[in-house]
């Protein structure tokens, strides 16, 4: 399958919003919705391998929005244009919801290379064996899956430390009916979806904007996280921490996730904030 589009592979997949995925010799190899497939970029092009649909690349790379126009409405802001500049090409990739729950749980006082040996970890021991054309490999467990999984289990098995409560919990709390994830999905409200998510252990108001953003792929998201307040002490001086999260919303509307992603990804790689002209 070939797919023309301007989307940098290798920044959307490693700017922190997403964990499955490795490195192959001539692209990467990419888990999401219990399927696998092979990608890479060549001459603007994505070429993937595997058993899935145009229609499903599309959608979870999130193809089809004008990403350009995003750019020029948040471009605005001087401090943004720099950041925009050296992120272009990232994508918000439209992921599950149960998956990234269960991400960002795990992100918590964590790193990279340790969220993602997790996730691999948590698929390999508790996760549905798969095969497809290129042989086997093992899917997301759903909550049914985790139903019987003690603290121990996630501690020992998954190296998950302290999270391990948090994973059993929430996964009782979600196959309890308590929060519903279905009803997650179709919750316009920003402000209703975080109340909820904020229900689950584990989740604070940070990883509830992952989610927000992640999960559900609502824009209005926006993870204060150290980056972001170091950016906005910045560019905003006097203004209190409290005040962040409504000024990021006030500032960026519709395009807050986006921008969230932007700073962020320009923040760890450059390891500062910006500044304000």
């Amino acid at each position: 399958m070939k797919i023309q589009t301007d989307m940098d592979l290798q920044k959307t997949l490693f700017c922190g919003q997403f964990f499955r995925s490795q490195v192959q010799e001539d692209g990467y190899e990419i888990f999401f919705r219990d399927k696998r497939i092979f990608a890479r970029k060549d001459q603007g092009n994505l070429l993937v391998q595997g058993q899935v649909s145009q229609e499903e690349i599309r959608d979870f790379f999130d193809l089809d929005r004008d990403y350009k126009e995003v750019e020029k409405a948040l471009r605005k802001y001087s401090f943004l244009k720099e950041p925009l500049d050296l992120a272009r090409g990232i994508h918000l990739l439209r992921q599950d919801l149960w998956e990234v729950i269960i991400t960002f749980i795990l992100s918590a006082n964590s790193n990279i290379p340790r969220i993602r040996k997790s996730l691999f970890a948590l698929c390999q021991n508790y996760g549905p064996k798969l095969e497809d054309d290129f042989g086997p490999y093992y899917g997301f467990p759903q909550p049914e899956d985790l139903r019987d999984v003690r603290r121990e289990d996630f501690r020992e098995k998954i190296k998950v430390g302290y999270r391990d409560q948090y994973l059993e919990k929430t996964t009782k709390l979600i196959l309890a009916g308590q929060v519903n994830l279905e009803d997650l999905k179709k919750t316009d409200d920003p402000q209703e979806a975080l109340k909820d998510l904020m229900k689950l252990s584990g989740v604070g108001e940070k990883v509830a904007h992952c989610i927000l953003l992640f999960g559900l792929h609502n824009w209005r998201g926006f993870p204060v996280d150290v980056w972001m307040r170091r950016i906005l002490k910045e560019n905003f001086p006097g203004r209190k921490e409290s005040d962040y999260q409504e000024l990021a919303q006030t500032l960026f509307g519709p395009y807050a996730g986006f921008a969230q992603q932007t700073l962020f990804y320009y923040a760890k790689t450059q390891k500062m904030g910006g500044k304000k002209e």
